[in-house]
């Protein structure tokens, strides 16, 4: 197997940044939500992951050709915008006394690395997490399942995240299996020392799922109250496809189309 490349295009200083990693595993949930919140906090990005052995693309982000692993990070443009508008103001000690937002920084990526791949992968998403100051990560993982009301699990590394996972209304995974570039990083990344956690959503497990993935930035919300986005389009995405497979399913149950009865 080829060794991974880490391609660096801008060197951030981020303050006490976290990170999101979202690829596409049940539902696509991660690469859903991830790439939702690079558009919406208007993250540039700032490095990526290359192989021989990934599917040949390259993914043009803003006219800037990228590598199939994308890592994106900054301080949130909502946050910018308020630091902009609070610079006018004369109450200057006021300022001084406000807590520090969290910077973001986002991992993701349309592929799902095949196994002989993932630990290399997963190793270098995590060194690359480090060198740019991250501690706290947050992986997105959809399981199966298509019960809207089913609740949202979550593991995490250590004390710290488990509580705040359960701060959050998650529900604690005891027992069982967290695959690919989760996996890794949880164990990797929690044996060295840092705060890594997995949210997982129930989601449908044949076609994308907006909806599951909608539902992940309640918990992520609440442990980071400065990483907010609207989930609207996703929710918009969500009744676009109903109606496309509705209309798909009302097309095969036709005897005119020749569907189900040809």
């Amino acid at each position: 197997m080829s060794e991974t490349r880490v391609m660096k295009f801008s060197e951030p200083e981020l303050r006490d940044p976290v990170a999101v990693v979202g690829f596409p595993t049940v539902g696509l949930v991660g690469s859903i939500l991830s790439g939702l919140l690079v558009k919406e906090l208007d993250l540039p990005v700032v490095a990526g992951i290359t192989s021989p052995d990934m599917p040949p693309y390259t993914f043009v982000s803003d006219g800037l050709p990228c590598p199939q692993i994308r890592i994106m990070a900054g301080q949130p443009r909502r946050v910018r915008r308020k630091k902009k508008a609070e610079t006018k103001e004369e109450d200057a000690p006021a300022k001084k006394t406000r807590s520090k937002p969290h910077d973001v920084v986002v991992v993701t990526s349309e592929i799902a690395p095949k196994p002989e791949q993932t630990y290399d992968i997963s190793r270098t998403i995590l060194d690359t997490l480090r060198s740019l100051g991250v501690n706290d990560i947050i992986c997105l993982e959809g399981v199966a399942g298509y019960e809207a009301s089913a609740p949202l699990g979550g593991v995490g590394g250590n004390e710290d995240t488990r509580k705040k996972l359960e701060d959050a209304g998650l529900t604690l995974m005891k027992d069982g299996i967290v695959r690919g570039v989760s996996g890794i990083l949880l164990m990797e990344g929690s044996y060295e020392g840092m705060n890594v956690m997995s949210l997982m959503v129930p989601a449908n497990a044949q076609l994308p799922d907006p909806r599951a993935a909608a539902r992940l930035m309640d918990p992520i919300t609440a442990m980071y109250p400065r990483i907010a986005i609207d989930t609207e389009p996703l929710f918009r995405e969500a009744e676009e496809i109903d109606s496309r497979v509705q209309a798909q399913q009302a097309l095969e149950g036709d005897p005119s189309t020749g569907g189900i009865y040809r």
